[in-house]
């Protein structure tokens, strides 16, 4: 690996690398409305726990899609303030929408990886074998 680091050059960055985070920053500082971030990290935490855990269910799983896009959406109806503490809310409100991300991702992976097994949970399960998960 050290070798191949000496031997590579780094890739470019794109002409505004700081532009996205910039523009969520920004989207969070203008938003207007009543949602907590704790609130919502709260139902996210239960909802990954309760459909997305190690027994994958495809009713669950999309269940939990349903309701991550709607804590999404109410993500989007953070309150901007100019209190002292708004630069810890500002934080976890940035910290909460890489949350959301990664949940929507996780589980959008899991229905994917639970659709692709289903031949192979078939087979097990018309072999007279017990499927594991």
């Amino acid at each position: 690996m050290a070798r191949y680091i000496r031997e590579h050059d780094f890739a470019s960055l794109p002409p505004d690398p700081d532009r996205q985070a910039r523009e969520r920053v920004e989207a969070l500082l203008k938003s207007t409305g009543s949602e907590r971030a704790g609130a919502i990290r709260a139902e996210l935490q239960a909802v990954m726990m309760d459909n997305v855990g190690v027994f994958r269910v495809e009713s669950q799983i999309r269940a939990a899609l349903a309701k991550i896009g709607e804590l999404k959406e109410r993500y989007s109806r953070w309150p901007s303030t100019t209190r002292k503490e708004v630069q810890l809310d500002l934080l976890e409100a940035i910290e909460l929408g890489g949350l959301l991300d990664l949940a929507e991702v996780t589980a959008a992976g899991a229905w994917r990886a639970r659709k692709a097994a289903a031949p192979t949970r078939a087979r097990i399960i018309h072999s007279g074998m017990t499927p594991i998960g």
